[in-house]
């Protein structure tokens, strides 16, 4: 009787697993949760970043598309454009209707953001990001051809708006040019 228990035991292997083996297999697990954790990480700081860009973006190209309708407002004003206004100390973005002082023609407009009667709608932007335009603060399409003005005059160049993640050091960027034509971008990570 004895004999078969020890050859049974030889045949099926050892009963359970060492202290040793457990702690491995502890150690390699706790290994890859902490791995993952950083990577989560690091793709939620992305996620957030790409959320405020395109934010950003949904402005721009909501104004450009008003730019290219009628010249009329959904209250009857003459409306003779439609654009952003950037401020990048307080990351907000603006989403404007430019009135002229003469409601019967835009010869008296002033294609950028006077007061908060202009103001359609607002956006701003999180803490984790930073804003960085290109000098210019009021980017306005006039109806109904899209034609582009920066600050109030007529735009000849390229508007770069470049918002960074401060955790990550990230930049996604929003190019508008003289054309209406608007273009996202990524930076190179620093």
């Amino acid at each position: 009787m004895r004999q078969t228990r020890r050859s049974i035991y030889r045949v099926v292997g050892r009963r359970g697993t060492t202290l040793v083996e457990i702690m491995i297999v502890f150690g390699l697990v706790s290994l890859l949760i902490s791995a993952t954790a950083v990577y989560n990480r690091a793709i939620q700081r992305q996620i957030v970043l790409t959320r405020e860009h395109a934010t950003a973006l949904g402005l721009f190209i909501r104004a450009r598309s008003a730019g290219l309708t009628a010249p009329r407002g959904t209250s009857g004003e003459l409306v003779c454009g439609y654009g952003i206004h950037i401020d990048a100390a307080s990351r907000t973005f603006t989403f404007f209707k430019d009135l002229g002082i003469s409601p019967a023609d835009c010869s008296s407009a002033d294609f950028s953001y006077t007061d908060a009667t202009e103001k359609i709608d607002q956006k701003i932007l999180g803490d984790s990001v930073s804003v960085t335009d290109s000098g210019v603060s009021d980017i306005v399409y006039t109806p109904p051809y899209g034609k582009v003005y920066t600050d109030g005059i007529e735009a000849s160049d390229s508007v770069s708006v470049i918002i960074t993640s401060l955790d990550t050091g990230s930049a996604k960027g929003i190019r508008a040019n003289a054309f209406g034509q608007i273009t996202e971008y990524l930076l190179p990570t620093p």
